[in-house]
């Protein structure tokens, strides 16, 4: 320790104010200078002028300064430390009188900077290692890197395939920022800059040379958002993701797509490990109708570092089902501070309020081994867009008297003349994730991490009226707004070591997750009950669990230029279905002449007869070779093959060739083959409910089921079994530096699809005789079922510029990502039983929701300006047009009159793009505080409204819930603060 304290500076100040010459301005003569001091001078003269003493370790204040210019500006001690604190991240404690204690708040640093090549561009993944934490990062594409690691002396290891190791010794000073900007040279018989192999939570492990979008804290950062979903959304242009509206459980679970594809044809990762998917199948007629999703938002964002995006065929590298492409979520593994991140915001319109914390703790962190635990508490409230209702009431004479339609609004629940709510879901989320690893031995890791999320919330149903008596038990005589409480419950855990055995890296891990959908109905009913029906029932539940053991290896050669990985991988699937209460879904009519609805009205309750309890498993390995031809040639080679319980054995392969150019530009070309057998969700799900439809001038009941592969119905039908979907991929990249700091990319591509799994539209015993008597012998009225029906191809381009300039005065860095793409339906084939029903079991609904449900292109521009402690960010997102296709509208002989116009008009309807603009202002109050403001969609710009009266369901759909670009939340507001230490 060190101790000092000034008497000199004392007798001189007394005589200088003995005769008459202010001590400030004898301080300003001496000091006045705007040169930085070294910190220990600093301390020196604050001892002198204040006659006190500063205790501390001489390591903690190397490499800090002092501004002289304090002396003059602060009258007390205490306010020139505080100063001295904000700047420095050190705290000042009085241990005694006159005696002061000097801490560091932050044992760590952060280093941040560029890594570039001789000709001054950015490396894209190239490698910056502290051996002294084992900690490093990679940098993204425009050669940025930052990470924390123990303050003090710090030895780095720079690398990059092709260019020559740099070894720097810094000082990091505590709870500070070093800044570095690094060039590596060209080595002498390699010049193709490309990373083989890579950190085996990173994509680049199994997808060398293949240029995989980023999304890191900068960007995450500048999306005030609580799910990872709507942040992808926002950032990821070939990512598409929205809220869902009386979509049953999908309005709590929401499906995400890439390049226009299924929600099922991609594949999630967690630190390069596979992500189990929910157990929900969605069989409603909006985006993603019968696909099942990985839900990406049990995930907390406080424990993602980044978010590494492949849009790109990746079936032999990463399973069958990677035919849209990868998405890999990397936890914080660097040292990075402890933080609690709080929000909250509103809609403009009032509703749809969000609050929210959450927060990432090192429970503990030595050079060996870390625990970091992350969590999130939040809920948002519905959003609610719905039209004022304007058809029948009570179906009689008091839908003529103003006094009864204004007593039935004012007992609705809802404002003004709703009945419905039409936006998004109210939902609550709780969750966590622990992650830890431990080095064993000088080359062995062990390693583990997962955690939990439970979710609940409130989707209404659409209203039912007086008028519709088959819907009522008689306890609701205004009628009665149904509720979905779902209970979401998704689980993961993965453990695994890892080390090296001579010239190869072993690993070996296991991982398990669930997911399980609970149905909990309220303040409904089971009309064939009558005034004995119960209000609330347990309507059933759906539960997937996967269980898988892998073991992968990989080694490069010694002169650098060729790596190998292999690996084989157990993967164990289970699904359940399980029955909810009786009255949930049971028919007790009586009265087969006028029956009434049986089952829980919104969601009629799964059966025992749909009790379903499968599992399957599957053998796969696989083999990666890649090799550097010469200084320009690089190919790639992937081969997997897979054996599966129910869908046989098949190989699939992947091979890319790339090619560097003198100045820079490097092309690149792949084609990858697939094969995805069906989920089990798929090929095992099933319902049935009785409800009423028209029938010319009245309604009928209808038994209407969804019939999974076994039932004797599909069997007889000829769909049998599903088969696996085969898929052609081939892409073209060409990708090149821009100056210093930027680098542009642009991606075509196509995407085959044969036997593509599909829902189909319901069939009736009108469509085809042999049919009618199937449905009759099975007691059925509509069926729809799952099939290899059809045949697509998407084509598109993607677009990527990243650009930065550093002055003095700040950093601005500019980003254009832009995605274009179209999906067409190129075949459709039934089996015989079912011939010439083409276009009745995948109708032109289907065939648009598949084709232009989607935005055919989306672009995104942000600039992000950092000026000292303040950062602006401003994003503009254009989301491509959308198309609705009725059903029946093919032919003018069947459109409806729009009462708008009072003219007979089609119901079909294309939804103009639109641009939506985000602010962000964000201010570092102190090293360890930040706040921010944030406006979202600031135009309040929505989607076009329906221009057809029909498609509003009695004024109270205003914009379509079958299509959709970004949703209908309007603008809205939100501040954030983050804490820090």
């Amino acid at each position: 320790m060190v101790a000092r304290k000034g008497t000199r500076l004392r007798w001189i100040l007394i005589c200088l104010l003995l005769s008459g010459l202010g001590n400030a301005d004898l301080l300003r003569a001496q000091y006045g200078s705007r040169t930085p001091l070294l910190l220990t001078d600093g301390l020196e003269l604050l001892e002198e002028k204040y006659q006190c003493a500063f205790l501390y370790e001489t390591q903690l204040v190397r490499g800090q300064y002092f501004d002289p210019n304090w002396l003059t500006s602060f009258k007390h001690l205490e306010d020139v430390l505080d100063q001295l604190s904000e700047e420095t991240s050190l705290t000042f404690t009085e241990i005694d009188d006159g005696f002061w204690a000097i801490q560091a708040r932050h044992p760590y640093g952060q280093i941040r900077g560029y890594v570039y090549n001789d000709h001054g561009e950015p490396l894209t993944g190239a490698s910056v290692f502290h051996p002294g934490s084992q900690r490093g990062a990679s940098t993204d594409p425009t050669g940025l890197f930052e990470f924390w690691i123990p303050a003090g002396q710090a030895q780095l290891q720079v690398s990059y395939i092709g260019y020559q190791t740099v070894d720097t010794l810094i000082w990091l000073p505590f709870g500070q920022k070093q800044q570095l900007n690094i060039k590596l040279k060209s080595s002498v018989d390699l010049t193709e800059v490309v990373v083989l192999g890579g950190a085996p939570h990173s994509l680049a492990y199994l997808s060398p040379n293949t240029d995989a979008e980023q999304l890191g804290p900068e960007e995450m950062g500048n999306l005030l958002l609580t799910d990872l979903g709507q942040l992808l959304q926002y950032a990821a242009p070939s990512f598409h993701s929205t809220y869902q509206t009386l979509s049953d459980g999908t309005d709590h679970i929401d499906p995400a797509t890439l390049r226009g594809l299924g929600s099922d044809q991609l594949v999630v990762l967690i630190n390069g490990q596979r992500r189990h998917s929910s157990a929900l199948v969605n069989v409603n007629n909006t985006i993603g109708r019968g696909s099942v999703a990985t839900d990406l938002n049990t995930i907390p964002l406080s424990a993602i570092e980044r978010v590494e995006i492949l849009p790109d065929g990746a079936t032999a590298q990463y399973g069958s089902d990677a035919i849209a492409g990868v998405i890999n979520v990397v936890l914080k593994d660097s040292i990075a501070p402890s933080s609690v991140h709080f929000m909250s915001g509103i809609t403009t319109a009032g509703d749809g309020f969000q609050t929210g914390i959450n927060g990432h703790w090192q429970i503990r962190q030595t050079p060996r081994d870390f625990i970091h635990l992350s969590w999130r508490v939040d809920a948002r409230s519905s959003v609610n867009r719905s039209g004022n209702y304007n058809g029948s009431i009570f179906g009689d004479s008091r839908d003529q008297h103003p006094d009864s339609v204004a007593a039935f609004f004012s007992q609705t629940g809802f404002s003004g003349q709703r009945v419905m709510e039409v936006g998004s879901a109210a939902i609550r989320n709780y969750g966590f994730f622990v992650r830890h690893e431990r080095e064993i031995g000088n080359h062995g890791q062990f390693y583990q991490f997962g955690g939990a999320n439970f979710r609940t919330g409130t989707a209404r149903g659409f209203y039912r009226f007086p008028y519709q008596q088959h819907k009522q038990s008689g306890l609701y005589p205004w009628g009665f707004s149904p509720e979905i409480h779902p209970r979401i419950m998704d689980a993961s855990w993965l453990s695994g070591w890892r080390r090296h055995l001579g010239v190869w890296q072993v690993d070996i891990n296991q991982n398990v997750g669930l997911n399980q959908v609970n149905f909990l109905i309220k303040n409904s009913n089971n009309a064939s009950l009558g005034l004995k029906s119960p209000t609330s029932a347990r309507a059933g539940s759906l539960l997937y669990s996967q269980l898988i053991t892998k073991c992968d290896a990989s080694r490069t050669s010694a002169d650098k230029q060729s790596a190998w990985q292999v690996g084989i991988q157990w993967r164990n699937e289970f699904f359940h279905q399980a029955a909810g209460e009786e009255w949930s879904w049971k028919n007790y009519n009586t009265d087969t002449e006028d029956p009434q609805e049986g089952g829980i009205q919104v969601f009629p309750g799964y059966r025992p007869e749909n009790t379903a309890r499968v599992w399957r498993s599957s053998w796969s390995a696989y083999l990666l070779f890649h090799q550097y031809i010469n200084p320009r040639w690089h190919y790639a080679l992937a081969l997997r093959g897979e054996s599966w319980i129910d869908n046989g054995s098949f190989l699939t392969g992947k091979a890319a060739l790339t090619y560097r150019l003198n100045n820079g530009p490097k092309i690149r070309a792949a084609l990858n083959t697939g094969l995805r057998p069906p989920s089990l969700a798929q090929a095992y799900f099933s319902s049935q409910s009785l409800q009423f439809v028209p029938q010319e001038d009245k309604l009928v009941g209808a038994e209407i089921a969804q019939l999974n592969s076994e039932h004797p119905l599909t069997r007889a039908l000829g769909v049998g079994q599903l088969r696996a979907e085969r898929s052609y991929n081939s892409s073209l990249q060409v990708s090149w530096p821009i100056q210093d700091r930027g680098t542009v990319s642009l991606t075509g591509y196509r995407v085959d699809i044969q036997n593509r799994i599909v829902l189909g539209s319901q069939l009736t015993g009108q469509n085809h005789p042999m049919l009618a008597a199937m449905l009759d012998a099975n007691g059925l009225d509509r069926v729809q079922f799952f099939s290899n029906a059809i045949a697509t191809t998407t084509y598109g381009l993607d677009l990527g510029l990243v650009r930065s300039w550093h002055w003095e005065t700040g950093i601005l860095k500019v980003r254009l990502a832009a995605s274009l793409n179209r999906t067409r339906l190129t075949k459709i084939t039934l089996p015989e039983g079912l011939a010439g029903l083409e276009t009745v079991l995948f109708n032109r609904e289907d065939r648009a929701r598949l084709e232009h449900a989607q935005p055919d292109s989306k672009i995104i521009t942000q600039a992000n300006w950092t000026v000292k402690n303040w950062q602006f960010s401003i994003q503009n997102t254009r989301f491509g047009a959308v198309t609705y296709h009725h059903p029946n509208d093919g032919s003018p002989d069947n459109w409806v009159v729009n009462y708008d116009s009072q003219q007979p008009a089609s119901r079909d309807q294309t939804f103009r793009a639109k641009w939506i603009t985000d602010l962000s202002l964000s201010w570092q109050a102190r090293q360890n505080i930040n706040c921010g403001l944030h406006a979202r969609n600031i135009f309040n710009i929505y989607p076009d409204r329906h221009q057809h009266s029909a498609n509003t369901n009695n004024g109270v759909f205003q914009y379509s819930r079958y299509v959709q670009q970004f949703g209908v939340w309007g603008t809205h507001c939100l501040l954030s603060c983050q804490l820090s230490w």
